[in-house]
């Protein structure tokens, strides 16, 4: 077993060094993004900050502590999580998050969240 597993390696490398790999085709140039794209995109993320945003804006702060069941997240952090992931998308692109931008999950009060998660969005 161990010889054939040997072979087919000691095979597999000699190919890779020879060249005689598969090799992929050269990618082809991606076409320019159309401005249909860029307009749907931007009008989903835009009802996307509405619904979440609204939606934490309407919970009463009480229920900012409440979590489904032991070892779910809170909602506080749920919504700090979205801020966090929508910050973190958009470093992906080159942008910077301003400093404290997201809160800890620690952190239960509304007002902080709702305005970290409006400034995530924009």
């Amino acid at each position: 077993m161990n010889r054939v597993l040997f072979g087919s390696l000691a095979g597999a490398l000699f190919c890779l060094t020879l060249g005689c790999a598969p090799t992929a085709p050269p990618a082809a140039e991606a076409p320019a993004p159309d401005g249909a794209f860029r307009d749907e995109a931007l009008s989903r993320l835009g009802a996307l900050q509405e619904r979440i945003v609204s939606l934490a804006e309407a919970m009463p702060q009480e229920k900012y502590t409440w979590r489904p069941a032991e070892g779910v997240r809170s909602v506080s952090e749920l919504y700090v999580h979205v801020a966090g992931a929508n910050f973190g998308l958009a470093g992906t692109f080159g942008a910077t998050a301003p400093e404290g931008a997201v809160p800890g999950n620690d952190v239960t009060d509304k007002a902080a969240i709702t305005a970290a998660l409006t400034a995530s969005f924009e």
